[in-house]
């Protein structure tokens, strides 16, 4: 009798093929349609998209042991949309921060000829952060027993990228690919919080919504009118966290009031 075992490797090869085109797939296509030199610039851009792949994968770890032990909680719902919200924000507001300063850290830690990677730099900071919120809320599908619909739901954020990966890459060249992966990211949360909610495994926040869509707009601002000017952009990601400070001010202040006691 054969193992099912033996069939490990095949049937995650499926996972690995979505993971592989959201990591890498990018710098092959930017090596075929506009060469091999801004391949390079790309790579280094990706350097401090690192930064959140470390945070990434240090939450992964920790998230499962979370997940499975309040599984059965009452209020397992509510607290997963919870946590899904706080981190949105917390990586809403490290990547302005990034968007601050990538074009000083550049300037600072390399060459001149890889300084114009500074543009990609915020996007693929925040594209393991929106994986990260996608594993925090995919992880409802595992209370129904149901793993399936991770698979199909990464599978058309990385079908996106490749296909916006050849409508942006010939025209806006490294930062292309760089929007192609983050919309690819955007989408697979997007359809996965859609899903889960008419699952009734996911509670969505008006407040929520309210403050990506600041956040939208701060990085649109960032990247149209202060990408290189670090007063303006400085003065930006100040005024976007002060918003979210105030409309999370309840939530600080039972925060505080518990570490007191």
């Amino acid at each position: 009798m054969v193992e099912l075992t033996q069939f490990l490797p095949f049937t995650l090869f499926p996972n690995f093929l979505v993971y592989w085109i959201f990591n890498s797939c990018d710098r092959v296509m930017i090596t075929n349609l506009i060469g091999i030199e801004n391949s390079g610039i790309y790579a280094v851009g990706s350097k401090l998209g690192m930064c959140s792949q470390l945070i990434y994968m240090a939450f992964a770890g920790g998230w499962q042991y979370f997940a499975f032990s309040t599984m059965k909680d009452a209020n397992q719902v509510k607290n997963n949309s919870l946590v899904f919200e706080y981190l949105g924000v917390l990586s809403y507001i490290s990547t302005l921060f990034v968007c601050a300063f990538s074009y000083y850290i550049f300037t600072v830690l390399f060459p001149a000829e890889y300084i114009d990677g500074f543009i990609i730099a915020p996007y693929l900071f925040l594209s393991p952060l929106l994986l990260m919120l996608f594993q925090v809320i995919a992880n409802q599908f595992l209370v129904v027993k149901k793993t399936w619909p991770n698979l199909l739901i990464l599978s058309a954020g990385a079908i996106t990228n490749v296909v916006l990966n050849f409508l942006l890459i010939p025209n806006y060249g490294i930062e292309g690919a760089a929007i192609s992966t983050l919309v690819g990211y955007i989408l697979s949360d997007i359809i996965c919080c859609i899903v889960l909610y008419k699952m009734k495994l996911f509670i969505s926040s008006i407040k929520f919504i309210f403050l990506s869509f600041v956040f939208i707009i701060a990085f649109v601002l960032w990247r149209l009118c202060f990408a290189t000017n670090l007063l303006f952009s400085t003065i930006i990601v100040i005024s976007v966290l002060f918003i979210y400070l105030l409309s999370y001010s309840n939530d600080l202040r039972i925060l505080i009031l518990k570490k007191i006691k």
